[in-house]
C-alpha cells in the first residue's frame, strides 16, 4: 500500500472526526450516521488495505482496536 492510500484513509476519518465535532458542539449529541458511517468506513478501509497488502492482520487488529475503544468509553 502506498502513502495515497494512507492519506485518502486519513483525510476521510478526518472529515467524520470534524463532522461529528460539529454535531457535539451545536446540538450535543452525535449523529448515530456519523457513528456508524465511520465504524463501516474504517472496517471497508481496513479491508482495502488487507486484501491489498496480503495481510489480514491489518482488519483483524482494526476490529480488536474498535471493540476496545468502544468498551474504554462504555465504561
Amino acid at each position: 500500500m502506498g502513502a495515497g492510500f494512507e492519506v485518502v484513509a486519513f483525510g476521510i476519518s478526518l472529515i467524520g472526526l470534524l463532522l461529528a465535532t460539529r454535531s457535539d458542539l451545536k446540538e450535543r449529541i452525535v449523529d448515530d450516521k456519523v457513528s456508524y458511517g465511520l465504524i463501516v468506513a474504517g472496517a471497508i478501509l481496513f479491508g482495502i488495505e488487507g486484501v491489498f497488502s496480503n495481510n489480514w492482520n491489518h482488519l483483524v487488529l482494526g476490529i480488536v482496536a474498535g471493540i476496545g475503544t468502544f468498551i474504554a468509553g462504555y465504561l
